[in-house]
């Protein structure tokens, strides 16, 4: 048998390996096979960092904000000039469909980074509005800000940026401690961020001028009050103090804890619903777009890891399903949107092999209803699965 032969046997067998689909296919639920044709090669011998962040805009491009600029020199090699491969990527990329790199800029480092804005240390979420403007929060080290770019990258607003010792806790209006989630409700033109790494907050901009609008924490009461901690960060630009506020007691039955723990990410439906994934709670929050508290549900609540199982928000074309990525659980989650009972899952499996996942992080759907799925930490990859005919 010819080693070409046996290498087109085993890429037919993995797309029908078992882990590469999702959920029964009766009562319309939709079953998924991963692509491994997706994306294509990058070019100029780019390697991406951590995916952190995925969004699927109105044009059907698929964007991703990465951290490679926290790659090290072993992944940097050629760039430095001491082997074949590879150069950093740049930290937002953009893809269509097909696979192809369609636009790139850097917010963190590399060529045409921190022109008229701070630079983020480390890239977190990425949304693309109605009128093609990109937004980009950051979660690393003196990431205190929101950036506002339009569609070819170029810089339109920084809200926050603050390094006063006294900054960014759950009483500042002007600047984040953490920005994770970010989106944008075009009726009232609003950019709506959750504050999750230091803060437990969600809070809202006006989109074009970056002025505070109002802010809530869970069931919709204020935040709470940050303190200031002497615990101290790294880096050179980070501050050397920062306001924090404890982290709440897990609860894995009764009632939800009173506050949120790492509020992770955001979501704005059409019918004028806010979602929030607080992370480590494992359990999603429903709002109105003034902060009125609706309802929550648990997702594998039983999850003692700290790692949490609600991370991201991403919906079906026809609204009927929401995906939520479980890093803990290696999987993601599909609900039916109106009961918010889970009726299938995505992957289910660990590693680095087509269709598992290693520290799933983020998740977006595009117009045809596929699925994509980005990894963080040392997953550093993404995965197209394919909805089933």
């Amino acid at each position: 048998m010819s080693s070409t032969f046996r290498v087109i046997c085993a890429f037919i067998l993995s797309l029908q390996a078992p882990w590469a689909s999702s959920g029964p296919t009766d009562n319309g639920i939709p079953r998924f096979v991963v692509d491994q044709t997706w994306p294509k090669p990058l070019p100029n011998h780019w390697q991406i960092g951590a995916a952190t962040g995925l969004f699927v805009d109105q044009h059907d491009l698929i964007w991703l904000s990465n951290e490679s600029n926290k790659l090290n020199g072993y992944d940097l090699a050629l760039e430095k000039g001491e082997g074949d491969c590879c150069n950093m990527a740049p930290q937002i990329i953009a893809f269509d469909r097909a696979g192809n790199v369609v636009k790139s800029w850097n917010v963190s480092a590399g060529p045409g980074a921190c022109q008229g804005y701070r630079c983020f240390d480390a890239v977190h979420d990425i949304y693309v509005d109605a009128k093609d403007n990109v937004w980009i929060t950051g979660h690393g080290n003196g990431d205190t800000h929101l950036l506002k770019f339009d569609y070819n990258g170029k810089f339109l607003l920084q809200i926050g940026g603050s390094q006063a010792k006294e900054c960014c806790g759950n009483q500042d209006t002007e600047n984040l401690g953490g920005g994770t989630g970010v989106a944008v409700w075009p009726a009232t033109n609003e950019v709506f961020v959750t504050d999750g790494y230091v803060n437990r907050r969600v809070i809202v901009f006006d989109a074009d001028t970056g002025k505070f609008k109002r802010m809530w924490g869970a069931y919709g009461h204020q935040p709470p009050v940050s303190a200031l901690s002497s615990r101290l960060l790294p880096g050179e630009n980070a501050p050397k103090v920062v306001m924090a506020t404890p982290e709440p007691e897990r609860k894995f039955e009764g009632d939800g804890a009173e506050e949120w723990s790492t509020v992770h990410g955001i979501a704005i439906t059409p019918d004028g619903v806010v979602w929030i994934a607080d992370r480590v709670g494992n359990r999603i929050q429903q709002f109105k777009i003034d902060g009125t508290y609706i309802r929550e549900a648990f997702v594998s609540r039983n999850t003692k890891l700290m790692a949490g199982t609600t991370y991201h928000f991403s919906f079906s074309p026809d609204l009927k399903y929401v995906y939520i990525p479980d890093g803990s659980n290696k999987q993601i989650h599909v609900l039916d949107r109106q009961s918010l009972k889970e009726v299938g899952t995505i992957g289910n499996c660990g590693g680095q092999m087509p269709g598992c996942f290693n520290h799933l992080h983020v998740a977006a759907v595009d117009s045809a209803g596929n699925v994509y799925s980005g990894e963080a930490a040392s997953g550093a990859r993404i995965q197209r699965w394919n909805i089933a005919k």
